[in-house]
């Protein structure tokens, strides 16, 4: 009879024993359920991209970037007004006006990004130039009354005659390194020691040779009859250009000099600002040279000519 009690009390001591151990055990585990569950919710899902796109005449070649959501934007700029891209991967675009490159990005992207060459930028505002056609696309030239085009390099006053369409300044030096009668052979004698003496980095541009008897163009378009020179004259298609087909006497180009072009025996001048046949006087040569700019100072005036920055 003792025996039965005592059993029955180890058994309900045992099972006792087993709820509690129920009751710790299942909200441990309905716990750890919970954590679990939020632990999974909390983890971040993996949605970076890469973005590559190869630069043409940039400043850069390359650029990449690991992108952490859906919108990818970047400043990409060049010497050049105008880019395209081209995606194999993605799709992005290019703006312009701001330089930027952006787009939806859902995966990697693999894009080219070119600059065209034929839109070099300026560091000057050209709405207040006149455009025109030349051999290799469209210059910008100061018009005859432009007080804003002065330019000083390597000590020596120019004027701004016109933007070419490569981006490279063509510059007249504001007086003449010599005063001769005609002579074509020693006109650029002349032009050659001077350019060389003053250690000028111009680049090797067209200038005008053809023959002119009244015959002037409307446009700088001239594929047959010119030199590919480092130093030259002013044509008369240019000073005409500029000046209107009228006097020059009030203009930048205002003088007495030798032209680039003759009449088929004499060369052509510009004599008290009107272009005119010579007359056996002796009459300026003022050098003409295209320099590369990659950093303008100045605003043009007399008192603050422009200049090249470094």
């Amino acid at each position: 009879m003792k025996r039965k009690q005592l059993e029955k009390k180890l058994n309900k001591i045992q099972t006792s024993k087993s709820k509690n151990t129920i009751k710790i055990i299942l909200p441990l585990f309905v716990l750890l359920i919970i954590v679990g569950i939020g632990f999974s919710f909390s983890l971040p899902e993996d949605n970076s991209y890469i973005v590559r796109i190869n630069i043409i005449n940039g400043y850069e070649e390359l650029f990449i970037e690991n992108v952490h959501d859906n919108v990818f934007s970047a400043y990409i700029d060049s010497d050049y007004k105008e880019g395209k891209v081209t995606c194999s991967k993605g799709n992005l675009s290019y703006d312009n006006e701001t330089s930027i490159i952006s787009g939806k990005v859902t995966s990697d992207v693999l894009c080219t990004l070119e600059f065209d060459k034929s839109t070099y930028k300026t560091m000057v505002d050209l709405k207040d130039l006149n455009r025109i056609n030349d051999n290799f696309g469209t210059s910008y030239y100061y018009k005859r009354s432009s007080n804003n085009n002065y330019f000083l390099y390597n000590d020596d006053y120019y004027r701004i005659i016109r933007i070419n369409s490569n981006g490279s300044f063509r510059l007249m030096k504001l007086d003449g390194i010599a005063n001769i009668n005609y002579d074509k052979e020693e006109i650029y004698r002349v032009l050659n020691n001077w350019y060389e003496n003053k250690s000028i980095n111009s680049l090797e541009m067209d200038y005008d040779n053809n023959t002119y008897n009244n015959n002037y163009n409307s446009n700088l378009i001239n594929l047959d009859g010119y030199d590919l020179l480092r130093v030259g004259l002013i044509s008369v298609n240019e000073v005409n250009l500029i000046c209107g087909g009228v006097d020059c006497a009030n203009s930048y180009l205002s003088g007495n000099y030798f032209t680039s072009n003759d009449d088929g025996v004499n060369s052509i001048v510009v004599k008290d600002g009107l272009i005119d046949a010579y007359d056996n006087e002796k009459y300026e040569v003022r050098p003409v040279i295209n320099i590369e700019v990659n950093k303008l100072v100045g605003d043009g005036t007399i008192d603050n000519p422009y200049m090249i920055g470094y």
